[in-house]
């Protein structure tokens, strides 16, 4: 109890900007704590000598550990410190294979960049089936297959988790393996049937839609996609780069757009008045129009 409360307060003397009065008043009260250097190491900043100094002490007390708890501990400073492989070492023994749990995320993950390649396979593949296709451990394993150049099983990965649950990230990671696997035949099929209204993150839209233009080149399926990306994140410079490109360099860009006749749904349009002013009006699902007011 006296150690998690020393935790705490260490904590809320690092929102305070007290944190090392604090730490001057309370590491000495528990030389041998490795809870309590852990949770300093994750509140100094890199360059801070403290955190470099706390880390060496650690590396002293980390043979004796026999409390699972500071083991997880030990483990989490050690992979703040990139210090990956060792990482990996601690986590393991702390978790099982048939259910979520933190250590085993972590492990996977301190394997996956310690480049330990052949073990993190051999720890993603001993899992349960139902856990592999929860999105934090397909986005893992999937990472540990790619990395390894087993593309194919990679993207296997990728198609059970998307089974049980559609992912527009993932989707585009299973994309680009298809196309790097030579099955241009495959990304061709799910793009001509993404509906107008797919969901996802603006520059997950984005590149969506400069996929379908390089695949399809069809301005009736592409556009609609990338003008909702280019709304919902209208202030980014690389979301306009990116529906701008479509235009400049793109198949469509190549064609011709078939100006619409009527103001719908949907539909952009520029009215030029006496006085220069242009106001393009921007009208999508009813009662939800933007008028976006500008002068030329």
């Amino acid at each position: 109890m006296r150690e998690a409360a020393a935790s705490l307060r260490i904590e809320a003397a690092s929102a305070l900007g007290s944190l090392q009065a604090e730490l001057d008043a309370t590491l000495p009260a528990f030389p041998t704590s490795i809870v309590l250097r852990s949770v300093a190491t994750g509140l100094l900043g890199e360059a801070d000598g403290r955190r470099k100094t706390l880390l060496i002490e650690l590396d002293g007390l980390i043979s004796g550990i026999t409390d699972p708890h500071d083991r997880f501990y030990a483990a989490e400073s050690l992979s703040r410190a990139k210090q990956y492989s060792r990482a990996a070492d601690l986590y393991a023994g702390l978790h099982g294979t048939d259910k979520d749990d933190p250590a085993l995320r972590r492990r996977l993950t301190a394997l996956y960049f310690a480049d330990r390649r052949q073990e993190a396979r051999k720890v993603f593949d001993s899992l349960g089936e139902q856990i592999k296709t929860l999105p934090q451990y397909a986005e893992i394993g999937a990472a540990i297959y790619e990395r390894a150049g087993l593309l194919a099983e990679c993207r296997a990965i990728l198609e059970r988790s998307l089974l049980h649950q559609e992912d527009l990230q993932r989707r585009l990671q299973w994309l680009s393996l298809s196309e790097r696997l030579s099955q241009p035949d495959v990304v061709f099929d799910w793009l001509n049937k993404v509906p107008p209204d797919q969901q996802g993150r603006p520059h997950e839209l984005m590149m969506l839609a400069l996929t379908m233009d390089r695949y399809l080149g069809d301005p009736t399926k592409c556009l609609p996609i990338a003008y909702r990306a280019l709304r919902a994140a209208f202030d980014d410079p690389q979301i306009h780069l990116g529906y701008i490109s479509i235009f400049l360099q793109g198949r469509i860009g190549r064609g011709q757009i078939d100006t619409p006749t009527d103001v719908a749904r949907d539909t952009a349009v520029v009215l030029a008045e006496k006085g220069g002013e242009r106001r393009l009006l921007a009208s999508s699902k009813p009662n939800q129009t933007r008028v976006l007011i500008g002068t030329r």
